[in-house]
């Protein structure tokens, strides 16, 4: 996934967190104009327009997925969207853009990113099973298109389930905790060193992702437990797409 970093965005005016028991689902949309494959600068023209055309906050969803697949943090999984037609459809429905318009086609490795997205943030919020279409939501607009609402209603968006396993056993890790599993932990954050010691700079960067993108926490800050392991599960399969 490219972070907003990466793909150069410009700063919001503002950011309003999500109540994560709200969020009931995900809206598919499309960008509505033609999009060459590689999406990125049309993605940042969708922001543009949204700041400086619509006075959004920011650009208005949360994800965007290009006809290559390549996966775009747009306001993110923690932040609250404009993208859906209404205050309250922003704040239970998780906004992820297609990259196209009209005169686009449908590409496999969009459908593909569309599902990683899909999965990813089902991960975070267990509770959001909807999936939608931006014209089941709001009637007078034919977003996402006739291709995507096919596949939205014919389960063709939907994530593989993987078979049944074992349940999995997550090591808690914590200030002064050393090895391998650290080293993964590390890794995910970023910006740290990645020297398998959890040390006080492992612990304030943990602090720091957990308060942004781990809502639902609690107040077990700087611990790596069960919910930290699934963002990190998150973040190498985004890594593993560069």
């Amino acid at each position: 996934m490219k972070t907003r970093e990466e793909w150069k965005a410009l700063p919001p005016k503002k950011r309003v967190p999500l109540k994560p028991k709200a969020v009931k689902g995900i809206c598919i949309h499309w960008g509505g104009v033609k999009a060459p494959k590689d999406g990125e600068a049309t993605w940042r023209s969708y922001q543009r327009y949204h700041l400086n055309t619509m006075d959004y906050y920011d650009l208005a969803y949360n994800f965007g997925v290009d006809l290559t697949g390549q996966i775009f943090e747009g306001r993110g999984m923690t932040i609250e969207n404009g993208a859906n037609g209404g205050v309250f459809l922003n704040r239970q429905y998780i906004a992820v853009c297609a990259i196209m318009g009209p005169s686009n086609t449908v590409t496999p490795e969009l459908i593909e990113g569309l599902k990683e997205v899909i999965g990813m943030i089902r991960a975070h919020y267990p509770h959001a099973t909807k999936l939608k279409g931006h014209r089941d939501l709001k009637k007078a607009t034919r977003c996402p298109g006739a291709e995507l609402q096919n596949l939205i209603e014919q389960g063709k968006l939907e994530p593989r389930v993987a078979p049944d396993v074992a349940p999995v056993k997550y090591e808690v890790l914590r200030k002064g905790s050393k090895g391998a599993e650290v080293k993964r932990l590390q890794k995910a954050l970023k910006k740290i060193a990645v020297d398998g010691d959890f040390g006080p700079k492992t612990e304030r960067r943990l602090i720091r992702i957990q308060k942004d993108l781990l809502p639902l926490l609690g107040k077990n800050l700087g611990t790596c437990n069960e919910t930290t392991w699934n963002y990190v599960e998150w973040t190498e399969g985004l890594l593993s797409r560069k």
